[in-house]
């Protein structure tokens, strides 16, 4: 989560300084996520949270005043990043907050939030990939709609596709 978080706040930083990424700069970013595996490899984290227990343990880790991890996990991708910015998921990951937790919890909630966080910037990027790979045969409202349902693993490799399909 400290790298997903730490690379995502440097593009924001270079956004706001007026550096506009390309796709290939974007590529990059989503080739960093793939060789780290910070993509959620399954719902891993739904059979802890169907435990009380462990749902209890979530529910006690507070990531702000109002919002406990267990909330944070329940919290749709848009919704989460209204709340969270990349430095507050930095900061929770420092904080210590979850070591208390079993390390096979920590993993699965890392990459759930790995996968969170990075939801917007994967979305942001897949849709012209998605629309030259079928070549442009369908309005971008139906890409967007395909698009939602992908994994951030997916459109990663939606992306990839693209570019290799370019160089070709």
């Amino acid at each position: 989560m400290e790298v997903a978080s730490g690379a995502l706040s440097v593009v924001e930083s270079l956004n706001k300084r007026g550096y506009e990424l390309e796709q290939s700069d974007a590529l990059t970013i989503m080739k960093f996520f793939a060789k780290y595996e910070l993509f959620e490899k399954s719902a891993e984290l739904h059979k802890f949270l169907h435990d009380k227990d462990f749902a209890k343990e979530l529910k006690e880790v507070m990531v702000s005043q109002s919002l406990s991890l267990y909330d944070l996990i329940q919290l749709q991708p848009r919704e989460a990043a209204k709340r969270l910015t990349y430095l507050d998921y930095l900061q929770l990951e420092n904080s210590c907050k979850l070591w208390r937790l079993p390390q096979d919890l920590i993993r699965a909630c890392a990459l759930h939030l790995c996968e969170k966080l990075s939801r917007g910037f994967f979305l942001r990027w897949a849709v012209e990939p998605l629309m030259e790979l079928i070549h442009y045969r369908l309005p971008i409202l139906c890409c967007d709609m395909i698009i939602e349902q992908l994994t951030n693993n997916d459109l990663c490799n939606v992306c990839l596709a693209a570019s290799t399909d370019e160089s070709s």
